[in-house]
């Protein structure tokens, strides 16, 4: 299918693919164009149903704020079998959300949600005073554990992560 303009269509007709009686296994795809402001729909149509989502899932109460909303992106890249999270595609123009440097941003977010999943507990630790330094001391690959994110050693020169989309 095509992507649809909001999250609300795009819910209601996956609805309707997953209805309760359906008696064969239906299998959709979603087409999006890399490159094109395709990418701004479906980051405006993830930020409305991660909103929801951050509102309406199961998840542990001590993950608050920005934390749960970064987990919930997770959530949806999970049911959408996204690549890596859209977390911070919203605040980059158009025609950088699908580059390479959004990529390794959305690769770090998703790192961040399965910590705050395994350590929720532990996600007061996080917040926008050390989220850059803790992207420094990561690297695509690189599980995120309490000790980065107690005391993150930045990486080599160019190794790390630069957040740009903060």
């Amino acid at each position: 299918m095509e992507l649809p303009t909001n999250h609300s269509v795009l819910l209601e007709t996956i609805g309707q693919l997953w209805t309760i009686n359906r008696k064969r296994y239906v299998e959709w795809e979603i087409l999006i164009a890399k490159h094109t402001f395709d990418a701004f729909i479906e980051g405006s149509i993830m930020k409305e149903y991660s909103a929801v989502i951050a509102v309406t899932a199961n998840i542990f109460s001590a993950i608050s704020g920005e934390a749960r909303m970064i987990c919930a992106y997770e959530i949806v890249r999970q049911r959408f079998g996204q690549e890596y999270s859209l977390y911070s595609r919203m605040r980059a123009p158009w025609n950088e959300m699908d580059g390479d440097d959004m990529r390794r941003e959305g690769y770090f977010y998703s790192a961040l949600a399965e910590f705050f999943f395994q350590n929720p507990d532990q996600a007061f630790l996080v917040g926008r005073y050390n989220i850059r330094q803790i992207a420094l001391a990561w690297k695509v690959g690189m599980k995120i554990t309490v000790d980065l994110v107690k005391e993150p050693a930045p990486l080599e020169a160019g190794e790390g992560l630069v957040l740009q989309y903060l």
